[in-house]
């Protein structure tokens, strides 16, 4: 970490917007950083040993963090649970987005994403090979972390097609030709361009599908405006409409009720993400990827969330198939499984890349 000679007033906690001020500041009495800021002298009579927001960031960045959190994608035709996208979490009382905001503020937004990507890789592996399964993890990424070779070297030799790159929607205001080419050397490597938090706005569609990505996700607020504002539901229903036409894959995100999944299914989004299908959580408290029911019958939601323990049961079957009174086991379990599966597949026509299957 930089050593600092002096309390740098400007990036104060006291500094931050004022509403702000008050959570920080509690959290920060909490809070101790791992090497202990004996580096400042301060005058006693106008102490303030809590640390700066720059030096909590640049102790976040030490230690390897942010903490990476996982959100699954499910998609709705399939059942499945598809990938999931990674979100930063950190100790302090700040929404993300605003410790992100104060890290560029402070020069220190580059250093942070590329951590928060590290971070992100480093468990690509046991995300998308080992007991988790997903097909992909979805990696938030302003434009100009793009352009900045750093982050080519972060993700180099790591397998491309299971990685999605998430970019803000404002990627449509920055050098648009040359985010473009940049975009396209990222899909040489396998990787998936989904543009991230689409607002219930006409303006940057066009743009937005200029750049050609293979996903859009809808933001919390398209959300709503298709499920309970009446007065934008037309101006969203026609955007998604454009965006299915021009066969981009559309992730509904900030799904939390079930008439709100009623709706979107109607519509013909894709897939969704939210806490009605799962919170985001650190990679260690996640099970091997469930499947969830394409329809909304009762029976089957019953039949799939058994599936896997119907795997565990023909698994014993084979294992002790010699056994004296497991002869007629699999005459009782496949059949069961087989329905279940066929039950996951079932409405609309299977369709789409396989990977997002």
């Amino acid at each position: 970490m930089k050593q600092l000679t002096a309390v740098d007033e400007a990036t104060s906690p006291a500094h931050l917007h004022p509403h702000l001020i008050d959570g920080l500041t509690d959290d920060l009495l909490a809070w101790t950083p791992q090497h202990a800021p004996a580096h400042r002298p301060v005058d006693p009579l106008d102490a303030d040993p809590r640390p700066t927001t720059r030096e909590i960031l640049l102790d976040v960045i030490d230690q390897g963090g942010p903490q990476i959190v996982f959100q699954p994608i499910h998609h709705l035709e399939t059942g499945h649970i598809i990938g999931a996208e990674a979100l930063s979490r950190f100790p302090l009382g700040l929404t993300t987005a605003q410790w992100f905001d104060e890290a560029y503020r402070l020069g220190l937004g580059a250093e942070l994403e590329l951590s928060a990507v590290a971070a992100t890789v480093d468990r690509l592996d046991e995300a998308t090979w080992g007991r988790i399964g997903w097909n992909f993890i979805g990696l938030n990424v302003s434009p100009a972390l793009v352009f900045d070779e750093r982050f080519s070297g972060v993700i180099a030799g790591y397998p491309g097609d299971r990685l999605m790159i998430e970019l803000t929607e404002q990627a449509t205001t920055v050098a648009y030709v040359a985010l473009r080419q940049r975009l396209e050397g990222l899909r040489d490597l396998g990787m998936r361009i989904a543009v991230n938090s689409v607002k219930c706005e006409p303006t940057n569609l066009v743009r937005l599908l200029d750049i050609a990505p293979e996903i859009i996700k809808l933001d919390v607020s398209f959300t709503a405006a298709l499920v309970r504002e009446p007065g934008r539901r037309a101006l969203a229903s026609d955007i998604l409409r454009d965006c299915i036409r021009a066969g981009v894959f559309v992730v509904a995100v900030g799904v939390e009720h079930d008439d709100e999944l009623a709706v979107l299914r109607k519509l013909g989004v894709d897939a969704v993400q939210g806490h009605l299908f799962g919170q985001p959580r650190s990679i260690d408290k996640l099970g091997p990827r469930p499947i969830f029911p394409a329809t909304g019958d009762k029976f089957v939601r019953n039949l799939l969330q058994g599936h896997l323990f119907l795997q565990c049961l023909l698994y014993f079957r084979l294992m002790f198939s010699s056994c004296p009174g497991f002869s007629g086991f699999s005459i009782v379990i496949l059949p069961i499984r087989a329905n279940c599966e066929t039950a996951a597949s079932s409405g609309r026509q299977n369709t789409g890349p396989a990977w997002l299957r």
